[in-house]
């Protein structure tokens, strides 16, 4: 910094002088977005519509900015203070417009008054399974496929188009031939399957074989679960009780995904308190875990990033 004085010598003439002043400081600034989506049951007057009601989906845009400061407090010459500091930071919230969309209304007659309900028509709502179905079959057990595409179409993993190695553009490139001989690559649904298989979040039975036919125990839902979040690698790592009834039925591959499942509320268990890891997954059980994942991901997720980690709390 260059300081500039003017004033007068003895001999009554204007003089100026120059002095170099140094300082230093630092300013930060942080910034998150993110996209908060709100799912909320609308009710309508049976007298008026056809269908007792759905669900409204909002989404509403935020960002935070997040800066802090450091900087030298100046005297009234501009010269900077030698003890004195500025410091501080601010935090300014920014919201967007709501952007509102009604999902399709599921007409499953077998699910009113159950215990699965809200849940079941939810999922249906986004997809995992189609509105146009008139029954939602709750207790029926699910299959591999089906489950792998439920949890694709639920947690809205489109495919992505191929790009073209040296290019820029999007191509009609072919997706990857599949690596299982009972999921052809010609499928309808290979691109939601191949999401599935090529992020980890299923896999195999056996060697070559997807067992997309074959019934979804308890265990490898939970565990999909926990990869679909990113979460595989929470668990202790070390000798623990899950906090279950039937801990020792709990297959070794599959206990930090338990651990974790229920310390995010997951799952929590029978009216015994037993995770039942061997036993086959029905499609109300499926609906409630993908309801409960899917509220874990638009509010506690999002809660635990900006308090933990953006915001030090």
């Amino acid at each position: 910094q260059i300081i500039t004085e003017r004033g007068r010598n003895p001999a009554g003439g204007t003089e100026t002088t120059t002095k170099k002043s140094a300082w230093g400081g630092t300013f930060t600034c942080q910034i998150s977005h993110s996209t908060k989506v709100d799912l909320q049951y609308v009710a309508n007057e049976p007298t008026q519509i056809s269908f007792a009601g759905g669900f409204l989906k909002t989404e509403i845009k935020e960002g935070i900015l997040r800066a802090s400061y450091d900087l030298p407090r100046f005297d009234g010459d501009g010269t900077p203070s030698g003890t004195r500091r500025n410091r501080g930071e601010q935090t300014i919230n920014l919201t967007g417009t709501p952007q509102t969309e009604r999902l399709p209304v599921p007409q499953y007659s077998d699910v009113r008054g159950r215990w699965s309900e809200n849940d079941s028509l939810l999922v249906g709502s986004l997809g995992a399974w189609g509105t146009e179905n008139r029954y939602f079959h709750p207790t029926a057990t699910v299959d591999r496929r089906e489950f792998a595409l439920a949890l694709a179409r639920a947690l809205q993993l489109k495919p992505e188009e191929p790009v073209a190695k040296g290019s820029s553009s999007k191509q009609n490139v072919p997706l990857p031939d599949s690596p299982y001989r009972d999921i052809s690559s010609q499928d309808a649904d290979w691109p939601y399957l191949n999401i599935i298989i090529e992020r980890g979040i299923m896999q195999g039975v056996a060697p070559g074989y997807f067992g997309a036919q074959g019934k979804i125990t308890r265990a490898q839902a939970v565990t999909a679960f926990i990869r679909a979040l990113g979460f595989e690698n929470l668990g202790p790592g070390s000798t623990y009780h899950t906090g279950f009834a039937d801990d020792g039925d709990i297959p070794s591959w599959a206990r930090d995904s338990f651990m974790v499942a229920r310390q995010i509320g997951l799952i929590s268990g029978d009216n015994f308190g037993r995770a039942r890891p061997g036993a086959y997954l029905t499609r109300e059980e499926a609906a409630s875990m993908l309801a409960r994942l899917i509220t874990y991901l638009r509010t506690e997720i999002l809660r635990d990033y900006r308090d933990r980690i953006f915001l030090y709390r």
